[in-house]
């Protein structure tokens, strides 16, 4: 890998939880675009990226479509990036807590062909692209998290998250138009931001996902299952 064309966050050590010791009391709301489900974020994501490789980016396009199917105005939250990559928050098992039921029925499933897996998923209230969840980390739309700040009267509001340094568009060498894939980028994925996504990810001492919670982000046999063609060689 280059290190010219490799953006990697610096990030503290983790707690015993997995959150960043120094980012540890920081709190996020992620919430879909209609505002019925919502979750609660405890300190930085583990890693910010935006992928722009073809599975990803045909995913965001279809729940796109399907959000203005659903709500007639758009008004889900897109996961796409300003440079049409999709702009992924991924964090550690404890950071995040469900705060309004998303009990089974509430997502609908997509797959990228015919034999992909059905491993990301949109809320079906709105159309906003969540994307997933494996057992040891969330991977979630980052356009749908904010911060938690009170104004002048005391009342919460709620600001955008902007990630601190900016984020890598990795996979441009997958990408449908590498060309228009933005500065800083990466042919793959960056070896640090690697190490950490699969460290976490193989882990077997680390936490995990309460089963529960992880099976609502797994299709049962009454949910709905739409594929993405693949459009590409």
């Amino acid at each position: 890998f280059s290190s010219e064309s490799i953006a990697t966050e610096k990030k503290a050590p983790p707690t015993d939880n997995g959150a960043s010791m120094t980012n540890a009391k920081r709190t996020y709301t992620w919430r879909c675009g209609c505002g019925d489900l919502t979750f609660k974020i405890r300190g930085e994501p583990a890693l910010n990226m935006n992928c722009h490789c073809h599975s990803c980016v045909a995913y965001a396009r279809f729940v796109d479509a399907q959000s203005e199917k659903i709500g007639g105005d758009g008004k889900g939250t897109s996961i796409l990036s300003e440079g049409d990559g999709v702009a992924m928050a991924c964090f550690w098992p404890d950071q995040v807590k469900i705060t309004r039921d998303l009990a089974s029925g509430r997502l609908n499933f997509v797959k990228v062909g015919h034999d992909g897996k059905p491993r990301r998923s949109y809320a079906k209230c709105c159309g906003t692209a969540m994307m997933g969840a494996e057992p040891r980390m969330w991977a979630l739309n980052r356009n749908c998290i904010f911060e938690e700040d009170a104004d002048s009267s005391g009342d919460d509001v709620l600001r955008r998250y902007e990630p601190e340094d900016k984020v890598c568009n990795v996979m441009k060498k997958h990408a449908f138009d590498p060309e228009k894939v933005p500065e800083p980028s990466a042919d793959t994925v960056g070896f640090g931001d690697m190490v950490t996504f699969f460290g976490v990810l193989m882990n077997p001492l680390g936490k995990k996902i309460e089963k529960d919670v992880l099976e609502t982000f797994r299709p049962s046999a009454e949910s709905t299952v739409e594929v993405v063609p693949i459009t590409w060689e």
